[in-house]
């Protein structure tokens, strides 16, 4: 049997940890967020989104009790799509996010369809920022931030104005944010 070196040990295990630690330090965590949020009245938004796994209606049901039976999520409804998924409209707490939701999907075997327009996939490496970060809100460089002055219809009415400018001064940033490649919006117009 062949005899090592403790020194030849010491730097194997310590290349071994580096290793590990280097991997450890550049993981990739994931996080969802919702694509559209609308503020609404009091203390609530209003979210729509996908959800995918869905055995059928008797499941898509249980999902929407176990998210009716949430106490921060108000009002919410299932609306069948044409292609056999579901759509859901929900009135959520300001409080909650998308990785909240996410929680109770997944208790109920589903989970959301990221395919389609309403939640984003966020992938960030620990270490490395996957893109700016704006602390004002902001998505994008130039994307509107929504500012409650108390009165809704007022503030939704000046975010909407906003954001129409931000999508038709830049639109290729708008599409980027919102995962609307040339060819999806191509098959969106053929429509």
């Amino acid at each position: 049997m062949k005899k090592y070196k403790p020194e030849n040990m010491k730097r194997l295990f310590a290349l071994i940890i580096g290793l590990w630690i280097t991997s450890y330090g550049i993981a990739q965590t994931e996080r969802y967020e919702f694509a559209d949020v609308k503020p609404i009245n009091g203390n609530q938004n209003v979210v729509f989104f996908y959800i995918t796994g869905v055995g059928g209606d008797e499941q898509a049901n249980a999902v929407l009790s176990e998210l009716q039976d949430d106490n921060m999520v108000g009002d919410c409804w299932i609306i069948p799509a044409k292609d056999n998924s579901y759509r859901i409209k929900a009135f959520i707490n300001r409080n909650v996010n998308a990785d909240y939701i996410r929680k109770i999907l997944l208790s109920q075997g589903v989970d959301y369809d990221v395919t389609k327009v309403g939640v984003r996939l966020i992938t960030e490496l620990k270490n490395e920022s996957s893109g700016k970060k704006y602390e004002d809100g902001r998505v994008s460089e130039h994307s509107p931030v929504f500012i409650s002055t108390g009165n809704a219809d007022y503030d939704n009415s000046v975010y909407d104005k906003a954001k129409q400018e931000w999508i038709k001064n830049y639109p290729e940033e708008y599409n980027n944010v919102y995962g609307i490649t040339t060819e999806s919006k191509n098959n969106i117009e053929k429509k």
